[in-house]
């Protein structure tokens, strides 16, 4: 009696051991507090500034589906493998982003020009309407940035007067996110720049 009683008791500490390294590896596996990171586009600075009294309304600006998220999407080992981050988040919807930069980097470019964004109530007073569809906007983190996108530049007849297609690429000096999304801005400002170079022979 004695005998069966010490193995019960055994048995009932094993289990009760058991249990508590289960309790223990859960705790271990289970989720930890990480910090989270929001980034905005920059504006670059205007190298140079043109006197075009231009009236341009901008928009909208579309993207590939896989850039439609908060999350600051990134490339792998190669271009067909992405990395989608659960810490590094845009600071808002990507293409609301890149419409509000690429405004700023125009108004700055053409102080003179009414330029607003097709959100905008006066944008029917305009001359030129401006749309991009954005076709890359990604890179390496610890690699190469790029961005390839279609643009095209129509009057109030709604005939198009430039249609083009522009790439870029940027070599990043530092890993990490912001140096990756730094990066992104100025390529969209080498964007705004081509842009502008372009609408400036228009007047």
């Amino acid at each position: 009696m004695h005998s069966f009683l010490a193995k019960e008791d055994l048995m009932k500490i094993n289990n009760i051991f058991l249990l508590c390294l289960i309790l223990t590896f859960a705790g271990c596996a289970g989720p930890k507090n990480v910090d989270t990171y929001y980034y905005q586009l920059t504006v670059n600075q205007a190298s140079r500034t043109y006197d075009t009294n231009l009236s341009l309304v901008i928009g909208p600006v579309s993207t590939p589906e896989v850039l439609k998220r908060r999350a600051v999407v990134s490339y792998g080992k190669s271009k067909t493998n992405l990395i989608i981050p659960n810490t590094q988040f845009w600071a808002g919807d990507l293409r609301e982003l890149m419409l509000d930069t690429i405004e700023l980097d125009l108004k700055s470019l053409f102080p003179n020009g009414n330029i607003y964004t097709f959100k905008s109530q006066q944008n029917n007073q305009v001359q030129y309407k401006l749309e991009i569809q954005m076709q890359e906007f990604a890179g390496h983190i610890s690699q190469n940035v790029f961005l390839a996108a279609d643009w095209q530049v129509i009057n109030q007849d709604n005939e198009v007067l430039i249609q083009s297609t522009s790439a870029f690429t940027q070599e990043l000096m530092n890993k990490g996110y912001s140096a990756y999304t730094l990066a992104l801005s100025n390529l969209l400002g080498q964007l705004t720049n081509e842009i502008a170079r372009e609408l400036d022979n228009l007047e």
